[in-house]
């Protein structure tokens, strides 16, 4: 017996993280426009109420998907408090997990370290990091436009908000106010980076509910009936706020 034992197959009852159960006072300390409010709020949503079940065991797509889902809603939360470092960190473990998950769901057999009883850390260190590695490759070589859409995220998040320095500290700290800046804990409220963090909130989710989409034929997982139509929907919508924020910053 290995170390993650194989959970029988099952229904959920319901999925217990719709975002509405947060009082709306809880989440914005100022509102950023309504359509990008919606865009990322409902792509949670969604994701809340995608997978109805599993026919058959799915150990290890239960654990990355609760975390990719716990990871798109501190998301959602952070880039509604003004949050913006803290929401890019929250999409960039989605963006790691939706790999992840998407691997696991059609590779559901445990393996190495994971699946053995006495595995020592070693073992369990070089398992983990092959999962990782095989769930980049696998999604490069089967979904490149997912693996695309992803890595361009990713990639901005690298460049500019993983890494502590200078040029983060003009979120929360305001140089031509430094007293106020000096008590202040969410950032500075700038509606157009409010708009940047809610939409790729959004688009990631979307992206992340697109690639489950494409794996449930070849997995255990049973999802919501509504789910491609909605997700389709979801593109839709984020493709208009794309349009919308490409016209924002072609203004400087």
């Amino acid at each position: 017996r290995g170390i993650i034992q194989p959970q029988a197959a099952g229904v959920l009852m319901h999925d217990p993280l719709p975002l509405s159960t947060i009082s709306s006072t809880h989440l914005a300390i100022r509102t950023p426009p309504a359509g990008y409010v919606a865009v990322g709020v409902d792509a949670f949503e969604i994701m809340c109420n995608a997978v109805q079940g599993y026919s058959g065991p799915a150990t290890l797509f239960r654990a990355t998907w609760v975390h990719a889902r716990k990871s798109a809603g501190l998301a959602v939360l952070s880039a509604l408090r003004q949050h913006r470092v803290e929401n890019a960190q929250n999409l960039r473990q989605l963006i790691e997990m939706t790999s992840l998950f998407g691997y696991v769901a059609i590779h559901p057999e445990i393996a190495g370290g994971w699946g053995k009883a006495n595995a020592t850390g070693e073992e369990i260190r070089a398992s983990n990091e092959q999962y990782r590695v095989n769930a980049i490759n696998w999604l490069k070589t089967q979904h490149p436009g997912v693996s695309a859409g992803l890595k361009f995220f990713k990639d901005h998040i690298n460049s500019n908000l993983a890494h502590g320095t200078i040029l983060n500290t003009g979120h929360v700290y305001d140089y031509a106010e430094s007293e106020v800046s000096d008590q202040r804990f969410f950032d500075i409220p700038i509606v157009d980076d409010v708009k940047l963090s809610m939409f790729m909130t959004g688009r990631t989710i979307a992206t992340a509910l697109a690639l489950l989409v494409l794996v449930e034929p070849r997995s255990s997982i049973v999802t919501n009936p509504t789910l491609r139509g909605r997700v389709v929907e979801l593109e839709q919508r984020a493709t208009g706020l794309h349009d919308d924020l490409d016209a924002t910053y072609a203004k400087g």
